[in-house]
Formats: structure tokens, sequence, C-alpha cells
């Protein structure tokens, strides 16, 4: 990508209840997956990725939430640090 344009580009629009993702990816990997697919399965697998890419995202950003909301045990504080 020596042009200076990114690899992938994202734009999302929120529409009342629901969003509209659109995803423009110019690395060749990526669109060797699409390639030969019907227009449903390129359809379906977009979905399943954007799916998956939103657990591994939520996953993720509530780690370190429950980590911080973990109560600190005192049994694993050498007495000597009280």
């Amino acid at each position: 990508m020596g042009n200076g344009k990114k690899a992938s580009l994202a734009k999302v629009v929120l529409a009342g209840s629901s969003l509209r993702p659109c995803i423009e990816d110019r690395r060749r990997e990526t669109r060797e997956m699409f390639e030969g697919l019907s227009s449903d399965e390129r359809n379906a697998l977009a979905a399943e990725a954007w799916t998956a890419g939103l657990r591994a995202v939520s996953a993720g950003l509530e780690k370190p939430a429950e980590e911080a909301r973990k109560p600190i045990r005192l049994s694993t504080i050498p007495p000597s640090r009280w």
C-alpha cells in the first residue's frame, strides 16, 4: 500500500434501531477469501466475520472491566504488605 491509501476503510451508518456497515478492504488475501463465492455466500461470510469480530472486540473490552471489578483478596497479599 505504498500509494498512501489504507488497506481497509470502514464506515457505519446508524439508522433507527439498526446500523449499516460498509467496509472497503484492499488486501489481496481478504479479496481471495470472497472470490469464487456466490453473492449469498459472500454476504453470509461477511455477516459471520462481522459477528465474530464484534464478539472478539466485546470480549476484549469486557475482560479488563471484569478484572477491575474483582475484589482484592488479602490472602494473595503477604501480611508484610498490609
